[in-house]
Formats: structure tokens, sequence, C-alpha cells
């Protein structure tokens, strides 16, 4: 983690982090909180559901997740996620917190092929409106019922050395029958001393993007 001016990282800001090693494994650390966020997509006029998940699903692999107001990124080696993909991510308006994470998987199946690895067993910590405008736990669509053409995609990253956080983070859409659905998931603990000692702060800030990115791709 360091401090930068909030500018769009140049390539050779990417390769200063080549060589890190993440800090997290594919499930994420023991003792980590579990977040998780998801929304249904709202189609455009005249889009089908299969429109809809492609146009979702491009704007993943293209990382355009979060309002560019905000973070500024870069992905190396680009231009799409793939796995081992590092992305630079500079958080903030004026001066911004630069950090690194790698893609250590990319999903795209069928409901009838292997599940990628879940969290199932483990609570969310968030609440989110339903439809109706009440409050509900959230639930992966791994609950509701199965079409045929149900189908997900989606990347998961883990955090490199010296990221204010320790853990993974999920990015995935979802078909489900005529409905398509957004979920992102982080599975964290603070990853440096200034993040442990300013924790409320920072999980304030982690659920604030989170939310943002959330609605960006809900609704664009």
């Amino acid at each position: 983690m360091r401090f930068v001016r909030a500018q769009t990282p140049i390539p050779s800001d990417a390769t200063r982090y080549l060589r890190r090693r993440a800090t997290s494994d594919r499930e994420g650390p023991a003792a980590g909180v579990f977040d998780r966020y998801r929304t249904r997509v709202r189609a455009r006029a005249g889009e089908e559901a299969e429109q809809t998940f492609e146009r979702v699903l491009g704007q993943l692999m293209a990382y355009d997740i979060f309002p560019p107001r905000l973070v500024r990124l870069r992905l190396h080696p680009g231009p799409a996620i793939a796995e081992g993909t590092t992305i630079v991510q500079r958080v903030g308006i004026g001066v911004a917190i630069e950090a690194a994470v790698r893609v250590v998987d990319v999903w795209d199946r069928s409901h009838a092929e292997k599940s990628a690895p879940d969290h199932r067993d483990f609570p969310a910590r968030e609440m989110e409106p339903d439809d109706a405008g009440v409050n509900s736990p959230v639930r992966r669509p791994d609950g509701f019922r199965h079409d045929a053409e149900d189908r997900s995609a989606g990347f998961a990253y883990v955090t490199l050395e010296g990221h204010p956080e320790r853990g993974v983070a999920t990015f995935e859409v979802q078909l489900r029958g005529d409905e398509v659905w957004v979920e992102l998931t982080a599975r964290s603990v603070a990853g440096t001393l200034v993040t442990r000692i300013g924790r409320p702060v920072a999980r304030l800030v982690q659920k604030g993007i989170t939310k943002r990115a959330l609605r960006r791709l809900s609704e664009s």
C-alpha cells in the first residue's frame, strides 16, 4: 500500500506488483469477515435476459465495476480479466491508496456443470432490501428453483503483499430463468497495521465502495 496521486496507473506501476506474493488463498482467511451483496439487474428497454447477462459479463471482464472517479486501475497484461491478471487499483479522490490483487479463478458455467467453491456455510454479514423493499438475509440463488438455461460467470481475486486488506473477493453475474443477478462477496481481515488500528473506518470504506459497485453493475 502506498499513497499516490489519484490518477490512472501506468504500465510500470503494474509491473511493480508482478513478483509480489498473494496474502490469501482462494477460500480467504479462516478468521475473516464474510460479506455478500446481491441484487437483481435492471434490463434495458427491449433487452432479453440473455442479452442483459452478456452485457454485465462484458462489464465484469473489462473490470468496469467501480465508479472511475473513485477507483482508477490498470490490468496487467490486460485488456480483459483472465486467470493470473494483476490489477493495480488506486482508490480515492485527490490522494489515493494504491494496492494490487491477482485473479486466481475465472468461470462461465451452466447450472448443470460443477459449481465454483462458495461460502454457503458462512453466515452473510450484510442485509439488502428485497424486491418488496423489506430487509431479508441475502441468499445465493442456489437456494432458488433452477432452470436448464441457468448460467453463472465471474472471477475471483486475492490480495497481494502490501494490500490494506488480506483476503479474497468474487464478482459474479447469474442468469436465473428470465432474471439476471449480480453477486459480490469478500472474505477478509485487516492486512496492515494501519487498517488494523483503523478497522471500523476501513470497513465503512470497504462497504461503501462495494455498494457503489453493485449499483453500477445493476443499474448501468
